[in-house]
């Protein structure tokens, strides 16, 4: 009867972790320098990739930076890709999708797209591909381009220097380089970090396991 509980406390220790939310990655603090090009239909897709870091991830959420110079509110869904030797790859997962009200204009403006939960490798690349919804009646939408490859403090997962920004006007059937530098974002997730004291639980239930065998 005692054996049990030893057992299931051991199992606890070795495989429960601490999920831990984090920003991993941002750009968000970084200049604005340009609003380009104009998604001004639905074939007109833009893209900016990333790297994660030592840690596999899931990521629930990605903030980006927009401007819709059109007079009516506009929707845009966000999937992200897989990196195909520097260009964009496979459709791996798209996430929720979210609008932005008409004639906001400024560098400050932030549409939130989030996700059950994406796991991503470590080490990998990756593209964020942005997409609108619905054609343009006046003006364009825009997502905001710093020309840096830096990357906020903090942020675990980095840019690509060696690959530009890109953008299709025949949703995905060829992909153009735009410049350098990276679409403005912010990568939201958690790694899974052990606690010391379930490694000191998981010990103390194995102890107990062979001691309670030895008797």
């Amino acid at each position: 009867m005692f054996l049990r509980p030893l057992i299931l406390a051991a199992i606890v220790g070795l495989f429960a972790a601490n999920a831990s939310a984090a920003v991993l990655f941002s750009t968000l603090g970084q200049s604005s320098d340009e609003v380009f090009p104009p998604i001004n239909s639905t074939d007109v897709w833009v893209a900016t990739d990333f790297t994660t870091g030592a840690q596999g991830v899931t990521i629930n959420s990605i903030r980006t930076a927009l401007i819709n110079n059109d007079s009516i509110s506009h929707s845009f869904e966000v999937a992200l890709y897989d990196s195909n030797l520097g260009e964009v790859g496979t459709l791996l997962t798209t996430f929720s999708s979210a609008s932005l009200a008409a004639s906001t204009a400024g560098t400050g403006n932030y549409v939130n797209f989030t996700h059950a939960g994406a796991s991503l490798a470590a080490n990998t690349t990756y593209w964020v591909v942005l997409k609108m919804l619905e054609a343009v009646s006046t003006d364009s939408p825009y997502w905001w381009l710093n020309y840096g490859d830096d990357t906020d403090a903090g942020s675990s997962f980095t840019t690509v220097a060696a690959t530009a920004p890109k953008y299709t006007t025949d949703a995905g059937g060829g992909w153009n380089d735009y410049g350098s530098g990276n679409f403005r974002m912010e990568i939201n997730g958690f790694t899974v970090v052990p606690e010391p004291s379930r490694a000191v639980l998981a010990l103390a239930g194995l102890f107990g396991l062979c001691f309670r065998r030895r008797r």
